[in-house]
Parts: structure tokens; C-alpha cells; sequence
């Protein structure tokens, strides 16, 4: 499985969908997902944040809420791409041949709630569902049931499903393709991390083999480290790549859109 993440800056351009396609075409013998950048939106969400001080809670969740704008905009472009909001719609949007947008908001909210589980947490393991409405059958739902706040609750099932994966246990761990990671990294509440250090999150969370960033630039020569501290990708993104497979690299406005290995840090096993 192969994650890319789409710059926001990169939104502007003309034959977007088509550059898309290119760098797509050069994995085409892998199963990928794209993770859009929020772009100007997210821009606009920065500059609120500074002169209206929202705090680092109410602008994480803007910020989340500009990328699934920005993440619709590109489902508008591209007539296969598809926006998923778990590893079931994920799953399917493959099946079904489609390119996978993976919605930032409800994935880590999701993830978020069930950290946040205690172990002595009550939950049915046998029921399908519990409560009133609202619960539901959660990953049986496309992205579209979940509200754009990504604040839905998870389902009972949900939960357990959640529980089996972190365990990579029997059920759902490999399902799909899909396995599972143990521990890692945490996205940070602040602008240190967007959507540079998403996508890294993304890659670990479902143990991808490779992440590759499309960005405005060309490729660094130094390390992920340096290439925070010139403002090529956020500064947590050093902290959240160490654990990956392999990072590479495109220039999504040079003419052939070519995919660079960058850094692989993950040393070999």
C-alpha cells in the first residue's frame, strides 16, 4: 500500500487532475490512497488563529474540517476518487476500483477516541449495537454518514472493531491488506504538525510501504530533519516518518512528475 499526500499548494494548478493520474500511474501496480493538504483553506484557519487566538483545540479542528474541504475539491476532479472515513470504506472503495481520499477528521477522531478508552470501558462485544440513535452500525457507514466535524461517536462495534485492530489480533488485522500498527506516532494539536505529519501518521496507522509527498519543490538533499528547518515539510513531520518504510518524493510542477526516493528511515530488518 502506498499513501501520497497532495500539497495544498498544488491546488491552484490548471491540469491538477492530470498531474494526479501521472504520479499516480508510477505506483500503478499498488494499492494507494491520497491525503489532500488544506491549502489556502488551512491558510485562512492559520490567520483567524492569530488574530482571533481560537487556541490550538478549536484551530486543530478547523484545520481538519479545511482538508476535508480541500479533499472534496479533489474527489470533484478526479471521477474515481472516492472519500473514505475507515478501513471498511477504505477496503471498499478499492474493491470497486476507485482511488481512496482518505478524510483526516474522522480517521483521527476516531483513532483519538479510542485512546482515550479505558481498559475497564463497557462494551458489549456481542451486541450490534447499543443506545439510542446515533451509534449504529459505524463501519458499515460511508464517509458521507460521518458529519464534518469528524466528532461522530464511535459504535459499539466500532469499538471492538478498534480493540482488534490495535491488538492485530485474529479479526480485522489483516483484513483487506489492512494491517495494523501497534504504537506511534500521536498527531499534535498545534501547527507544528498538518498535513505533512497526517499522511506520515496515515503511512504507520495502516503500515504502508511507502509514502510519497507531491509537492511544489524539488526533493531535498539533506534529511527530513533539515528539510523542517527550511519550511519543506513541518517540523513534526522528522518525528513522525522515523518509524516508515520508505518516503519519496515528487515535483508535481516539474514536466514529468517523476516519483524521487528521498529517505527511508526505517532501517532494514
Amino acid at each position: 500500500m502506498v499513501i501520497l499526500k497532495l500539497g495544498g499548494s498544488l491546488l491552484t494548478l490548471p491540469d491538477l487532475a492530470a498531474r494526479i493520474t501521472a504520479v499516480l500511474a508510477q505506483r500503478s501496480d499498488c494499492r494507494c490512497a491520497l491525503v489532500v493538504g488544506g491549502g489556502a483553506a488551512a491558510d485562512l484557519v492559520r490567520e483567524w488563529d492569530r488574530t482571533q487566538q481560537l487556541g490550538d483545540e478549536a484551530a486543530h479542528q478547523l484545520a481538519l474540517c479545511a482538508m476535508r474541504f480541500t479533499a472534496e475539491f479533489v474527489a470533484a476532479l478526479l471521477p474515481d476518487a472516492r472519500l473514505v472515513g475507515d478501513r471498511a470504506s477504505l477496503a471498499s472503495a478499492w474493491d470497486c476500483g476507485q482511488l481512496p481520499l482518505l478524510a483526516a477528521d474522522a480517521w483521527l477522531s476516531r483513532a483519538e477516541q479510542y485512546s482515550s478508552l479505558s481498559p475497564a470501558s463497557s462494551v458489549d462485544q456481542s451486541a450490534g449495537s447499543i443506545g439510542g440513535e446515533g451509534w449504529g452500525e459505524g463501519n458499515e457507514q460511508s464517509v458521507d454518514a460521518v458529519p464534518s466535524s469528524g466528532l461522530r461517536p464511535p459504535s459499539p462495534r466500532d469499538l471492538v472493531d478498534m480493540r482488534t485492530d490495535a491488538r492485530c489480533g485474529e479479526k480485522g488485522a489483516n483484513e483487506g491488506g489492512l494491517e495494523c500498527a501497534l504504537q506511534g506516532f500521536t498527531v499534535p494539536h498545534t501547527w507544528d504538525a498538518t498535513s505533512d505529519s497526517i499522511s506520515a501518521w496515515f503511512s504507520e496507522e495502516l503500515n504502508a510501504t511507502e509514502l510519497v509527498l507531491l509537492k511544489s519543490v524539488s526533493r531535498p538533499l539533506g534529511n527530513a530533519a533539515n528539510a523542517a528547518r527550511d519550511g519543506l515539510v513541518d517540523r513534526c513531520f522528522p518525528d513522525a516518518a522515523v518509524r516508515l518504510a520508505r518516503v519519496s518524493w515528487v515535483n508535481v510542477r516539474s514536466e514529468d512528475c517523476g516519483i524521487e526516493p528521498w529517505i527511508k528511515p526505517q532501517p532494514d530488518a
